[in-house]
């Protein structure tokens, strides 16, 4: 659901490759989990760590069949990571709507204006509690109004009016 959701994203469409996503559980696809988790206990427990189960589970974006890292810019790969993002948002709020809070962290950061601001009209229409860090105000819209604002520095912050 969360792929099919994702790849009707303008930004995941914008790709020159075709992008897919991969769910890799966290034991060998080849045998149940209660199998894999026996055949380790032993050295899961030798070890005080656990190395099978659903917490090492892995969702691997892939760029034309192949892992999407190292294929496709930074930029890209934050668009898409992204995209899949606000389609679980998305994905939620079908199921069932409840109160969702997403960070944002510096979404300015490898993203050029055409892309960020793109993105950002997406993010203003979701129904969220939004958390959006950034280096300066200005990469932010400036239709975004905060309802508060603070500025970091050192470590420690203080609200702000009109930011850094």
């Amino acid at each position: 659901q969360l792929q099919a959701q994702s790849s009707q994203k303008p930004e995941m469409r914008q790709f020159q490759v075709r992008l897919s996503l991969q769910y890799r559980p966290g034991w060998g696809s080849d045998k149940p989990f209660s199998q894999a988790l026996s055949e380790a206990w032993a050295r899961d427990t030798q070890r005080k760590t656990t190395t099978v189960g659903p917490q090492r589970a892995e969702l691997v974006l892939l760029a034309e069949g192949m892992p999407a890292q190292g294929r496709i810019s930074r930029g890209q790969q934050k668009l898409a990571a992204s995209s899949l993002i606000l389609a679980q948002l998305q994905h939620l709020e079908a199921m069932k709507p409840q109160n969702t809070i997403l960070l944002l962290d510096d979404p300015a950061a490898e993203l050029d204006n055409q892309s960020l601001s793109r993105f950002l009209s997406l993010v203003a229409k979701l129904d969220t509690q939004l958390f959006v860090t950034a280096l300066r105000r200005e990469d932010l819209p400036q239709s975004w109004q905060p309802q508060q604002l603070f500025h970091v520095k050192h470590g420690s912050f203080r609200e702000s009016q009109s930011g850094p």
